[in-house]
Protein backbone atom coordinates (compact mmCIF):
# COMPACT_ATOMS: atom_id res chain seq x y z
CA UNK A 1 0.00 0.00 0.00
CA UNK A 2 2.75 2.55 0.86
CA UNK A 3 4.74 3.15 -2.30
CA UNK A 4 7.01 6.03 -1.23
CA UNK A 5 7.92 7.92 1.94
CA UNK A 6 9.22 11.49 2.15
CA UNK A 7 10.75 12.42 5.48
CA UNK A 8 10.73 16.01 6.74
CA UNK A 9 13.53 16.95 9.16
CA UNK A 10 14.42 20.00 11.15
CA UNK A 11 17.65 20.27 13.16
CA UNK A 12 18.29 16.55 12.69
CA UNK A 13 14.88 15.51 14.05
CA UNK A 14 12.07 13.94 12.04
CA UNK A 15 9.19 16.42 12.11
CA UNK A 16 6.86 14.69 9.70
CA UNK A 17 6.39 12.19 6.96
CA UNK A 18 4.39 12.17 3.78
CA UNK A 19 3.43 8.63 2.85
CA UNK A 20 2.36 8.02 -0.73
CA UNK A 21 -0.12 5.20 -1.11
CA UNK A 22 -1.52 3.23 -3.99
CA UNK A 23 -3.60 0.11 -4.01
CA UNK A 24 -6.92 -1.58 -4.05
CA UNK A 25 -8.60 -1.42 -0.65
CA UNK A 26 -11.17 -4.03 -1.69
CA UNK A 27 -12.86 -4.83 -5.01
CA UNK A 28 -14.23 -1.63 -6.50
CA UNK A 29 -12.23 0.81 -4.34
CA UNK A 30 -8.78 1.89 -5.46
CA UNK A 31 -6.89 4.45 -3.40
CA UNK A 32 -4.04 6.66 -4.65
CA UNK A 33 -2.68 9.72 -2.92
CA UNK A 34 -0.54 11.13 -0.15
CA UNK A 35 -1.09 11.08 3.60
CA UNK A 36 0.83 13.66 5.65
CA UNK A 37 1.73 12.59 9.19
CA UNK A 38 3.23 14.63 12.01
CA UNK A 39 5.97 13.13 14.18
CA UNK A 40 3.59 12.07 16.97
CA UNK A 41 1.33 10.15 14.62
CA UNK A 42 3.77 7.36 13.75
CA UNK A 43 5.76 6.84 16.94
CA UNK A 44 9.30 7.72 17.94
CA UNK A 45 11.03 5.70 15.24
CA UNK A 46 10.53 5.00 11.57
CA UNK A 47 9.07 1.55 12.19
CA UNK A 48 7.33 0.57 8.93
CA UNK A 49 4.66 -1.46 10.74
CA UNK A 50 3.70 1.52 12.93
CA UNK A 51 3.83 3.85 9.94
CA UNK A 52 1.52 1.62 7.91
CA UNK A 53 -0.91 1.41 10.83
CA UNK A 54 -0.91 5.20 11.23
CA UNK A 55 -1.53 5.72 7.50
CA UNK A 56 -4.39 3.19 7.48
CA UNK A 57 -5.96 4.82 10.53
CA UNK A 58 -5.74 8.29 8.99
CA UNK A 59 -7.40 7.01 5.79
CA UNK A 60 -10.17 5.35 7.82
CA UNK A 61 -10.72 8.51 9.86
CA UNK A 62 -11.09 10.60 6.71
CA UNK A 63 -13.47 8.14 5.09
CA UNK A 64 -15.65 7.85 8.19
CA UNK A 65 -15.74 11.58 8.95
CA UNK A 66 -16.34 12.58 5.36
CA UNK A 67 -13.62 15.22 5.57
CA UNK A 68 -12.46 16.28 2.16
CA UNK A 69 -8.76 17.02 1.78
CA UNK A 70 -7.53 20.54 1.13
CA UNK A 71 -5.81 21.49 -2.12
CA UNK A 72 -2.46 20.71 -0.48
CA UNK A 73 -3.50 17.22 0.62
CA UNK A 74 -4.84 14.25 -1.23
CA UNK A 75 -6.29 10.92 -0.23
Amino acid sequence: MITNINIQREDGQVTGITAYVSGQMFPGLTLNGSIPLEAGEFGNSLDLTKLEAAVKQKIINRLVSGDSPTEEQSV
